[in-house]
């Protein structure tokens, strides 16, 4: 009993010496503090948990049908496109996978997991990097239903409280079924039921383990490892989650091992009839931008300016020129299997828009919406490189029509007043048909053959403002570098503004009014909107200086390489406009044009920017695809401004800047154009021809090869002897 007195008065408080009172006391503060502020936290949080509906979680939409111009059904639009399902459609090895990936303690919490958030802590500490979230099932769903984005602590508690009210208003069913139907499952998949159709052609609950796993694996990077982008990484994750579901005693070892040397399969493209495409998502963007506020979409129709006719020509234009190109050149370039990854393919885009209203009738934004869902055509920004040239030219006679008389230096251009590629050496030519430097040419000549060393010198004779007015006022909304290089089309644009900016041409100087996808929306109530009036913008350029430069593109489509391409699709000789471009190194392929009612723009390029395998590839890769698809858009009889060079009615040399005779239309290097409007400039009789056989001339050096026939082939390196003290190179 003493004993007992002597221990009950050695841990009494009044027997403590000073040191361990004051410990104590500490210890005692920092209990009640860690007690009031947790209380506070969850004061606070409770409090902004309550704030949130929670009939939100049942709302998901249905989405709008979408029709093209004659009425036809395009397929369907949504914010997110999903196929709901009921947990008891879904397969229970797919409901194994996903807990077992995402949350295994899921049926077991009460909406959050502190010991998975302890695990979680453990592993990014030990990793050194954010390995694990912690968060558990019901809050991602929490996350997804109010959009609670971000890392910071005040999210984290906002989503652990908005948790637990879930878990209070639902059965574990409901919030897993919820959540199955909301996940983003990466190539435009929302929900297991769209996924599991999109990927493997099947329901949900058709699916086999090596499936089940899969989809569980892209939920926590649907962009990376959706195996439509890259299948290595898609049968990674898989594999991962069977190790999970084997560890948790879901499946066993055999049927482990076995499933995770089989590999990812999927439906090929030719079957893939379910998915969403960039036509849609142009549509889904305006429609969400100019009527979701004042409209609900789900229920109703959506009317659009498309073709789905030509959309699906422009869609397999593409495709057969971008895998002709692969065949051709398997060696530089990544062939379309699955296997690699979707930043190492040729990628195109093309859009197709009527010159007076600003419709859109066709876009594809790229190859594969599947693998790779950016849009190339919208939203992408790449450098026009000589496709920009009419825009300078433009600036030049805009000024003053005379300077139709005007020459040029076709001569070397020290690289350091243009900064292309570098800031020294000579400034190269790449342009489709600049071929050899030819001294001093007439403008409409350099302009034809795309010189962009006497392109850079018709631009530095304006001003750069000027210049840059003229491109704003012609559509373009990208900012340009305020360097000569512009000229060249070294800024880069969007493929739907450079389209706009070149109805300019076929308009008479006005480009179309903006671009629209949609004619009205229908809502699901009857009512019908529609969307604000494009109003017809100002003229970019006077209506002469688009004449001119609009004869001098058609007279470039009726040299031979250029009439045999359009001759494959019948469009040759019929007067159509074009404008060939290549960035500098030929990373870049463009062909712009029009007849007189549409204007298509096509691009084609490396998805990671590299060296497309190909020389002037918009001659050689985008005026295939271009050609294709204007017949299409035209019905194969558009109505362009026909030429007829083969009288001298009107007939103007190019090359020499005055009315052609008969010996221009015998000259190989040269070109005639019939033009009453370019004729008009013109009161003297072309003497190049003459001037060859004067008596008095000095003689000339006669060609031991004909260059009309022969490729001038360009230095590939320096081609100075010794030490270059200037460093003039050739680059």
């Amino acid at each position: 009993m003493n004993r007992l007195r002597s221990f009950r008065r050695l841990f009494h408080p009044r027997h403590w010496p000073a040191w361990a009172k004051i410990v104590a006391a500490l210890v005692a503060l920092i209990a009640l503090a860690g007690i009031a502020t947790v209380g506070g936290i969850a004061i606070k949080y409770s409090r902004i948990a309550a704030g949130y509906d929670l009939k939100a979680v049942d709302e998901m939409e249905t989405g709008a049908l979408v029709r093209d111009s004659a009425g036809k059904d395009l397929g369907r639009i949504f914010i997110e496109s999903r196929s709901l399902v009921r947990l008891d459609e879904v397969s229970p090895l797919l409901v194994d996978a996903v807990v077992a990936t995402e949350d295994a303690r899921f049926f077991h919490h009460p909406g959050f997991d502190m010991i998975g958030m302890l695990r979680s802590a453990v592993v990014n500490v030990e990793a050194g990097e954010i390995k694990q979230g912690g968060s558990t099932i019901t809050q991602q769903l929490a996350r997804h239903v109010y959009h609670l984005r971000g890392k910071s602590f005040d999210r984290k508690f906002t989503e652990i409280f908005v948790a637990l009210r879930l878990e209070e208003r639902y059965s574990k069913h409901r919030i897993l079924e919820h959540y199955l139907n909301r996940i983003y499952l990466g190539s435009g998949f929302y929900g297991i039921g769209s996924a599991t159709e999109g990927y493997f052609g099947v329901a949900p609950s058709q699916v086999n383990l090596a499936q089940a796993a899969t989809i569980a694996g892209i939920i926590k990077g649907p962009s990376s490892f959706s195996p439509f982008v890259d299948a290595d990484e898609a049968r990674r994750v898989r594999n991962l989650t069977l190790c999970r579901m084997r560890d948790l005693g879901m499946i066993g070892e055999k049927e482990c091992s076995e499933t995770c040397a089989l590999p990812v399969e999927v439906l090929p493209e030719s079957q893939r009839d379910n998915q969403p495409d960039f036509a849609l998502e142009a549509i889904r963007r305006e429609v969400e931008s100019h009527f979701s506020k004042r409209l609900q979409l789900d229920g109703g129709t959506v009317e659009s300016t498309l073709e789905g006719r030509l959309n699906l020509v422009a869609v397999e234009a593409i495709q057969r020129q971008l895998e002709k190109v692969e065949a051709e050149h398997p060696e530089s370039t990544r062939t379309g299997d699955r296997r690699c990854s979707a930043d190492e393919r040729l990628e195109g885009a093309a859009v197709v828009i009527d010159n007076q209203s600003g419709a859109l009738l066709a876009a594809v934004g790229g190859r594969d919406f599947a693998t790779g869902s950016f849009d190339r055509a919208f939203l992408g920004r790449r450098p026009p490189g000589t496709a920009f040239l009419p825009f300078v030219y433009a600036t030049y006679l805009d000024q003053d029509p005379t300077h139709l008389h005007a020459e040029v230096l076709d001569a070397p251009l020290d690289n350091a007043s243009v900064m292309v590629g570098g800031t020294d050496g000579m400034l190269a030519e790449w342009g489709a048909d600049a071929g050899r430097f030819e001294d001093r040419l007439t403008m409409p000549f350099a302009f034809v053959k795309s010189k962009t060393g006497a392109a850079v010198r018709i631009g530095n004779r304006c001003k750069f403002d000027d210049f840059i007015a003229l491109v704003k006022q012609s559509g373009i909304r990208s900012e340009l570098r305020p360097y000569p290089a512009s000229f060249l089309g070294s800024s880069s644009v969007r493929v739907i503004e450079l389209a706009r900016a070149f109805t300019a041409f076929p308009n008479a100087g006005a480009p179309c009014p903006p671009v629209t996808t949609v004619t009205a929306v229908n809502d699901r109530h009857g009512g019908r909107h529609v969307g604000p009036d494009g109003l017809p913008p100002a003229g970019a350029m006077r209506p002469e200086t688009a004449v001119i430069l609009r004869e001098l593109m058609a007279a470039r489509l009726r040299e031979p390489r250029y009439a045999e391409m359009l001759a494959v699709n019948g469009l040759d000789r019929l007067g159509l406009i074009g404008q060939p471009g290549s960035s500098y190194g030929f990373h870049d392929g463009w062909f712009l044009g029009s007849d007189r009612h549409v204007t298509c723009a096509v691009w084609v390029g490396q998805a990671d920017g590299r060296k497309l395998p190909v020389d002037y590839p918009g001659l050689t890769m985008a005026m295939p695809i271009w050609s294709e698809i204007m017949a299409a858009a035209c019905d194969s009889h558009p109505e362009g401004w026909p030429l007829d060079a083969d009288h001298l009615d009107d007939a103007v040399c190019l090359r020499s800047d005055g009315r052609a005779t008969a010996a221009c239309l015998d000259d190989p290097a040269g070109l005639v154009i019939r033009s009453p409007v370019l004729a008009g400039f013109r009161s003297e009789a072309c003497r190049h021809a003459d001037l060859d056989h004067e008596p008095d001339a000095p003689p000339k050096a006669v060609p031991v090869v004909n260059s009309a026939h022969h490729r001038y082939v360009e230095p590939q390196g320096p081609i100075v002897e010794g030490e270059d003290p200037y460093r003039v190179e050739l680059r």
